[in-house]
């Protein structure tokens, strides 16, 4: 494979013309094949800003050594400074995760910023992904997607799977499955692994279309080579716990090559990896359960301002799961992952409080923010009507709209009312959603955030 895809029959690009090797001079650089990292270290030496590009994100990536930080920012720099936006990009990512350098997300949107408005459509991924939820800048959806679709109309499938990632879930607009279910399937085509997983997870829970574990099982083998979390999926739909034959071998290999790949990613300073290994050590499933090492890897993900990982954290101090338990900590450190912005820890530091007080202006921001177990107890403070009667009004919408998003306890809240309502119509209803409650509670069903890249 040659390293610019405008040209071809072996011929590499020099001085900005596709030529055979065989007639380039010795003292003229050329872009280096990508996957050829003896070659593309030879190149970067000899001038090539693109193949420094290359060279630093073969570096990067390895899954064979610990990457040479400090190597890798040498490399970069010189590929950016020589004029080549793929550099720019890796040298991005090295601020981002503070690899061999302290963290710094402001320098890292500028260096995407730079690689995109010169035709990288990776860096307009990668400065979407800082405005959208992840630890970075101000939480933009808008501007998020803008970029995506910078990206996706620049060739990059990824950028398309973010754009499907935003569909699913709604921000900005109605949730759209059907929609993010036709946009992961046209970048899982052109090329996008993740998008193949974020497909498979949709065929596997029946959303946006019918239910097909078979689909999802080969999908996620498919996403298995760049994303750790789908080698997951995929080890637990072959360990006999889902709807699929049983396969011991294929499930460990599966969990094998996730581990290897969430492990690498954490090295990297990607705290969502981080988190997603720790909970395959809570969990027990890949390797027995070791809380304290699942610890280790959760922390790690706050460390680097994943505001998840920080719920976790508390959560683990809530349960005492691999650590002495410590409500005082997790509360406090409830309280400092919503100052981040994970709305579902703003509920659980209201509910270690007392009823009421100001606390309750947390659970109200959760459930403006889409959180259905902020509206679900935020709806059981306000006041409520008369036994015989439904909820007041604006307590009711609430747990209609929590309900809707299958919170179960929401639905038997609004079930248990809607039995001793003197309405005929009411009363069936409320038995509807008791026994819909009822059937979930033994399977609640887990929202699993779309896959990034």
């Amino acid at each position: 494979m040659v390293a610019d895809p405008s040209c071809g029959g072996g011929l590499v690009r020099a001085e900005g013309k596709c030529t055979a090797k065989s007639k380039i001079s010795p003292k003229v650089a050329y872009e280096c094949s990508p996957g050829n990292e003896e070659e593309c270290r030879a190149q970067c030496d000899a001038g090539s800003a693109a193949s420094c590009a290359s060279y630093a994100v073969a570096l990067r990536h390895s899954l064979s050594k610990a990457p040479d930080f400090k190597l890798v920012h040498q490399v970069a720099e010189r590929g950016c400074t020589g004029g080549a936006p793929r550099a720019c990009v890796a040298l991005g990512e090295l601020s981002q995760y503070g690899n061999g350098l302290p963290v710094d997300r402001k320098r890292a949107a500028e260096l995407y910023g730079q690689a995109c408005a010169d035709g990288e459509p990776r860096g307009c991924l990668l400065e979407g992904a800082l405005y959208d939820r992840r630890p970075g800048l101000p939480v933009d959806y808008a501007k998020a997607s803008g970029l995506y679709d910078r990206a996706c109309r620049g060739g990059l499938a990824d950028g398309c799977n973010n754009l499907g990632a935003l569909a699913l879930v709604g921000h900005g607009s109605a949730a759209a499955p059907e929609k993010a279910r036709a946009i992961y399937d046209r970048a899982c085509n052109d090329g996008s692994e993740v998008a193949c997983g974020n497909l498979g997870d949709l065929y596997a829970d029946g959303l946006g279309g019918a239910k097909d574990p078979l689909r999802a099982a080969e999908l996620w083998e498919r996403a298995c080579v760049k994303s750790g979390y789908h080698c997951v999926r995929l080890g637990d739909a072959l360990s006999g716990a889902g709807t699929l034959p049983k396969d011991p071998l294929r499930s460990v290999g599966a969990y094998q090559r996730g581990m290897k790949r969430l492990s690498s990613e954490c090295t990297l300073g990607v705290p969502e990896r981080c988190d997603e290994l720790g909970w395959l050590f809570h969990d027990g499933r890949a390797i027995p359960r070791d809380d304290a090492q699942a610890l280790v890897f959760i922390k790690r993900g706050c460390e680097l301002g994943y505001p998840e990982s920080c719920n976790h954290v508390a959560v683990f101090l809530e349960q005492g799961w691999g650590v002495a338990q410590n409500k005082a900590e997790a509360e406090r450190q409830f309280k400092a992952s919503c100052d981040l912005g994970n709305l579902r820890a703003c509920v659980s530091y209201a509910l270690m409080g007392p009823e009421g007080g100001a606390r309750g202006a947390f659970i109200q921001r959760a459930c403006e923010g889409g959180v259905p177990e902020g509206c679900y107890h935020l709806a059981r403070r306000e006041r409520i009507a008369t036994p015989s009667s439904q909820p007041a009004s604006d307590a009711g919408k609430r747990l209609e709209r929590a309900c809707a998003e299958g919170h179960v306890p929401a639905c038997a809240y609004l079930g248990r009312w809607g039995r001793r309502s003197v309405d005929p119509a009411e009363r069936a209803l409320g038995m509807e959603r008791l026994e819909g409650a009822c059937a979930k509670a033994d399977s609640i069903l887990i929202v699993r955030w779309p896959r990034r890249w």
